[in-house]
């Protein structure tokens, strides 16, 4: 991930898990049988940490969806100053 702030770049690494469900069913009717199964996907949560080449950090955590690769979060650099972040 790269992202640039007040004119500094940062880069690094993200990681991001995602949430979702599988289910599955059976619907018996006299002699007659029907399966079902269905998926749910929900968004995936995220964290980065980046660094810039001067040696500061920014930490952010951020939620985003890869159906419309949009997402938002906020970043935190490492004097604690906060920054909304918007993916997309």
């Amino acid at each position: 991930m790269e992202l640039v702030i007040d004119g500094k770049r940062y880069v690094g690494r993200w990681t991001a898990a995602t949430e979702g469900g599988v289910g599955f069913g059976t619907l018996l009717a006299g002699s007659r049988m029907a399966t079902a199964s269905s998926v749910a996907v929900g968004g995936s949560r995220g964290l980065a940490l980046l660094r810039s080449p001067e040696g500061g950090t920014l930490r952010c955590e951020f939620i985003y969806s890869g159906l419309s690769a949009a997402g938002f979060g906020v970043c935190q650099d490492g004097a604690g100053k906060t920054f909304d972040l918007m993916i997309g």
